[in-house]
């Protein structure tokens, strides 16, 4: 059921009246037109409107796909900015060889790699 503003619509035959809905409407239609084309108004309406939630159900559903890319990166940032917190730790209390620096940077930098 697709909802309308409210406003007053007057009707070719004089008729006033206020469509709460989109079936409001197709009644008044029905009334002024005939069957035929009340139906042919409301299979309008209604193909309209399962477009409208259609899209709106992609739309979410690839929002969804990009909020997940979007946590899966940032996670991968966060696991990345810890290995070289750590790493600078290390390098700052001497517990490293520059031989040993350059092996965990190197797995760093072949983890970022692998990612992208």
């Amino acid at each position: 059921m697709s909802y309308v503003d409210f406003h007053t619509i007057q009707t070719k035959s004089g008729r006033v009246f206020t469509p709460l809905t989109s079936d409001d409407v197709v009644d008044a239609v029905r009334e002024e037109m005939g069957d035929d084309v009340a139906n042919y108004i409301g299979e309008v309406i209604s193909d309209t409107d399962l477009e409208h939630d259609t899209a709106y159900t992609l739309l979410q559903d690839e929002f969804a796909s990009y909020e997940a890319d979007n946590e899966h990166w940032h996670n991968f940032v966060d696991d990345l900015s810890e290995e070289i917190e750590q790493l600078r730790e290390k390098i700052e209390d001497n517990k490293l060889t520059k031989a040993k620096i350059s092996i965990e940077l190197f797995k760093i930098y072949s983890k970022m790699r692998e990612e992208l």
